[in-house]
């Protein structure tokens, strides 16, 4: 792993949600769910800073005092464009590489934070992810200087939650997409937080698998849910909002992001010749 290569992890989160009500401070086996992801992120070997990204909006003003309990390094930002806030976070904190983690995903893995940055640093990579891990578990690696010109590329950066579309871009970035660690292939596993059952399967995980005051091992989640005969995961039918009020169903976008990944390394194959 390069060491001069500043790299930080950027927790995406705000209070407001109108599914789970205050979700980044809902509980999950015994802590709130945003701390529980940040204890992931600090066994990272790759993190050099965990910064919580939040907006200026009153109601967040709880997570800048959270952030110093839990300690780590806090912003407030713009409300809508997260990307902003992504932008000014790196300028701040004089970073190579920002992670962009979403708060409401506790399963985020660093091993595959630590194998996705250090083959982004070796690439000189744009933009890197993993493919075809469950929904919720990875992020995203992009170098400091591409998110300005992702920002012009944006129709509106306002809608943060299409950022992949643009930033995922093998036409305009060097994108590197790893394959998962043997046995977590499973696109169609969730593990991200938007609804009461989902705290509730995270809750019953935590329950079965980790010891007190820590987390459980992606690996050992899978295979939980693997045998659990009662989980049917995402199904292939769920229907994706898109960028312009488009829609596509899950199962397609699945093929898409495959589709994209091997462009990518098509393209990646031939500058290197």
């Amino acid at each position: 792993m390069d060491k001069t290569q500043k790299v930080l992890a950027c927790v995406i989160v705000r209070m407001k949600s109108t599914r789970l009500k205050r979700k980044a401070l809902a509980d999950l086996a015994g802590d709130p769910m945003t701390y529980q992801l940040i204890k992931r992120l600090k066994n990272s070997s790759a993190i050099d800073k965990i910064v919580l990204c939040t907006s200026r909006n009153p109601e967040d003003a709880i997570l800048l005092e959270k952030a110093l309990e839990w300690g780590v390094e806090a912003y407030a930002g713009h409300e809508e464009d997260v990307l902003s806030r992504l932008i000014e976070t790196s300028k701040i904190y004089n970073a190579d590489h920002v992670l962009r983690i979403t708060g409401d995903n506790p399963f985020t893995c660093e091993k595959n934070i630590d194998r996705m940055v250090e083959h982004h640093i070796l690439t000189g990579a744009d933009y890197t992810r993993t493919g075809r891990l469950p929904l919720g578990v990875t992020s995203e690696v992009m170098c400091s200087p591409m998110l300005m010109k992702l920002h012009t590329l944006m129709p509106d950066p306002n809608q943060s939650e299409y950022m992949s579309f643009f930033s995922f871009n093998p036409d305009v970035f060097h994108c590197e997409v790893l394959d998962p660690i043997e046995g977590q292939d499973r696109p169609y596993y969730s593990l991200t937080i938007d609804y009461p059952e989902d705290l509730e399967l995270a809750n019953r995980l935590y329950n079965v698998i980790a010891l007190k005051g820590s987390v459980p091992p992606l690996s050992e989640v899978i295979k939980v849910l693997d045998e659990d005969k009662s989980y049917c995961g995402v199904s292939k039918d769920t229907v994706i909002k898109l960028p312009e009020g488009k829609t596509m169903t899950y199962e397609s976008l699945i093929q898409m992001l495959d589709e994209v990944r091997d462009r990518a390394r098509m393209m990646n194959a031939g500058h290197d010749k």
